[in-house]
């Protein structure tokens, strides 16, 4: 008799907790909140096949910044390997714009990242490839 009390006590207190009650807010993640973070210089980003701006899931790292160094072709980048510069897909990725000049480049755009997996990137130019810099954060 003592068991079955004991496990409709416990049946009870069980059903009292709302799993809501213990959710975990969505949190933003910006680049100033990463412990430490490694910079890519002149990452050449491909229009034939997506080039992973993470480079190495062995970091973990949870977010990446791409900058445009292109002055004539944009790029699009997502975390599916099939992200699309074609804005019709529904696999288009946020599109990151070319430089004005050479001597203005745009601001750099920060993207979260689910740690130990690849975010991809891929030019708007059919011939050649973009040169991007690229910052991890972790």
């Amino acid at each position: 008799m003592k068991r079955f009390l004991a496990g409709m006590a416990l049946v009870i207190l069980a059903g009292t907790f709302s799993p809501r009650a213990f959710a975990l807010e969505p949190v933003t993640v910006t680049i100033n909140s990463v412990s430490s973070t490694m910079t890519v210089r002149g990452l050449d980003i491909s229009s034939h096949t997506a080039t992973s701006i993470v480079i190495t899931t062995a970091p973990l790292y949870r977010q990446a910044c791409v900058q445009n160094l292109s002055t004539t072709d944009w790029l699009a980048c997502g975390d599916n390997v099939n992200v699309s510069t074609v804005t019709t897909n529904n696999l288009m990725g946020v599109i990151v714009p070319a430089a004005a000049t050479v001597a203005t480049a745009t601001t750099p755009i920060c993207f979260s990242v689910v740690a130990g997996n690849h975010f991809y990137c891929r030019t708007s130019s059919v011939t050649a490839t973009s040169r991007a810099v690229v910052i991890r954060g972790r």
